[in-house]
């Protein structure tokens, strides 16, 4: 399924090139987590709260990203995370 959001760009706060960064950098970072990820699934003793903190730190770019420029950053983060770390 294709979720087409023509204000993505703005809704992020980003420019095409600053997005494309991003979203290869967060490619790379979730390849190298399969791999963790599937590691793990046969030795269950190690890499354990590896990909549970790379993901916390995704989500927590991801909304520094699009919300560091508004002036009640602390509150949006908030109300748009279902725990604050």
């Amino acid at each position: 399924m294709v979720d087409v959001n023509c204000n993505h760009l703005k809704d992020m706060n980003e420019t095409w090139g600053e997005h494309w960064i991003s979203t290869m950098k967060y490619s790379f970072i979730l390849l190298g987590l399969f791999f963790i990820c599937f590691i793990h699934a046969f030795i269950p003793i190690i890499f354990t709260k590896t990909i549970s903190s790379k993901i916390r730190n995704i989500q927590d770019d991801i909304l520094y990203r699009k919300y560091a420029d508004e002036p009640h950053f602390i509150e949006l983060l908030k109300t748009n995370v279902k725990r604050i770390r």
